[in-house]
């Protein structure tokens, strides 16, 4: 006995020629036909391949979530992958699929294209489950090959990935983020597990299809791009369905640095840069003292599109010479902002808060020296004002600061790449973080001014960075 279905042989073809309507069917009604260029292009390939889109442009759901299901659609047998950053970021997409799959529309269409004759007719005990349904994998009764490895499985790059063979496709999927922009430790061991994977994990026949956007000119998705491997870049200029408003909206956010970053996929020289390859570590609780924080103030409104950044910095003396500096960074009015100044400095037990008062005459910090909070947590506030061309103060004390700087990791990586996009050539880089990191260097003693005048006026200082002195 059979049975008929909505579906046919000649929406099949369509949906195989046109695969982003199977989104459509899933609800992800923001799929075009672009998207199914995409998905053709990564998933019908015999080669290893990159796509990068600007982020907002639905790559992940197109090419991973229903790009995978369409590879399972003509080959369920298949076993893949999906790779990101960390396994818990890997298992929100299978978990997607998962969901997908299970919708009424498309089990139905994946039960009618693995189980209905030429004629269109399902047999009635055609069904398919999946024998493992948990986080981070899904198997399919189906299958005629029983591995250990299911159907679809997730991996992190902290992941064990040795002993795992996959079949089909290995889908690398944002494996590099901030963290790969602002750390070359970050970029060397992204690299060395992406060699692995290529190298032992695909079996014969199975090609490893990464997705992503830029971060760094020698991060890993750059160095398959330098080494020839099948490519496709999108940045958002080149795409219909990334409006002006849209685009608009994520320049003002991000800042010139991360919007070109994301959204045109390119990076700016690092020539004229002078805070590169900093030491990160954990905040050292037992050694930190003569711990002082800085807040760099903002009060521009939020339809502002040149809106500017609060900054809270917070450093302490450690063994050995060493600065330990955590940070923060947000698009925020400063009075909204008091509360997460005074949770973090409770938390390192800063005791000190500077502020210039050049622009609102005192107000920030006679609000908080005010409020209850501050008399309860013991803390000060110290305000100056700013006589020190902001320019100079930066790139003579932050620079002397910086080589003995030790970056807590448990900060806002926002703050950290901020300050290292920071270069006097570039008049729309925003400068509140290093800013904030300078003035704490200064006002709260870690680094000597003069010092840091001699090294500024030196010739050695003169001949090392004649580039970036213009």
């Amino acid at each position: 006995m059979s049975r008929s279905s909505p579906f046919d042989w000649d929406k099949i073809k369509m949906l195989v020629e046109h695969p982003h309507l199977i989104g459509i069917m899933a609800g992800k009604s923001l799929l075009t036909e672009e998207h199914s260029r995409w998905i053709i292009w990564m998933h019908t390939t015999k080669e290893d391949s990159l796509l990068q889109a600007s982020r907002g442009s639905y790559k992940t759901t197109a090419v991973i979530e229903i790009g995978l299901i369409y590879r399972l659609m003509r080959d369920p047998n298949a076993t893949m992958a999906i790779v990101r950053k960390s396994y818990t970021a890997a298992a929100e997409v299978v978990k997607a699929v998962c969901e997908i799959m299970e919708m009424p529309v498309i089990k139905e269409m994946l039960t009618f294209a693995w189980f209905a004759d030429k004629n269109g007719r399902i047999p009635d005990k055609a069904e398919w489950h999946f024998t493992t349904r948990k986080e981070g994998k899904i198997n399919l009764s189906i299958r005629k090959d029983h591995t250990p490895e299911c159907t679809l499985e997730a991996l992190g790059l902290d992941s064990k990935v040795t002993g795992r063979h996959y079949s089909g496709c290995i889908m690398l999927d944002d494996i590099t983020d901030i963290n790969d922009r602002i750390y070359k430790s970050e970029r060397e061991y992204t690299k060395i597990i992406v060699s692995e994977i290529r190298a032992n994990i695909a079996s014969p026949g199975c090609v490893c299809l990464f997705s992503g956007t830029a971060w760094h000119p020698s991060a890993a998705l750059e160095e398959l791009k330098d080494n020839g491997i099948r490519q496709m870049v999108l940045p958002y200029q080149v795409l219909p369905f990334m409006s002006p408003e849209k685009i608009e909206l994520a320049r003002r956010a991000q800042g010139p640095l991360l919007f070109a970053c994301n959204y045109e996929l390119r990076f700016d020289s690092d020539a004229d840069r002078i805070f590169t390859d900093p030491v990160t570590g954990k905040w050292d609780f037992a050694h930190a003292k003569n711990i002082k924080a800085h807040i760099d103030a903002a009060y521009s409104s939020p339809g502002n599109k040149d809106r500017d950044y609060c900054a809270l910095t917070i450093m302490c003396e450690l063994p050995n010479n060493k600065i330990g500096c955590i940070g923060w960074a947000e698009q925020t009015h400063a009075k909204d902002w008091i509360p997460f100044v005074f949770e973090k400095m409770s938390k390192y037990k800063a005791k000190i808060l500077y502020a210039e008062d050049n622009g609102d005459k005192g107000f920030l910090l006679d609000l908080i020296a005010g409020d209850p909070r501050a008399q309860s947590l013991g803390i000060f506030t110290e305000q100056y004002n700013e006589k020190q061309n902001k320019q100079t103060k930066i790139a003579t004390i932050g620079y002397e600061g910086f080589k003995n700087t030790v970056f807590a990791e448990e900060g806002d990586p926002m703050y950290l790449e901020m300050l290292l996009a920071w270069n006097e050539k570039d008049k729309d880089c925003a400068d509140d973080v290093a800013d904030s990191y300078a003035s704490l260097l200064r006002e709260g003693g870690y680094v000597s001014l003069t010092n840091s005048m001699n090294l500024y006026d030196s010739s050695m200082w003169a001949e090392q960075y004649k580039g970036f002195r213009g």
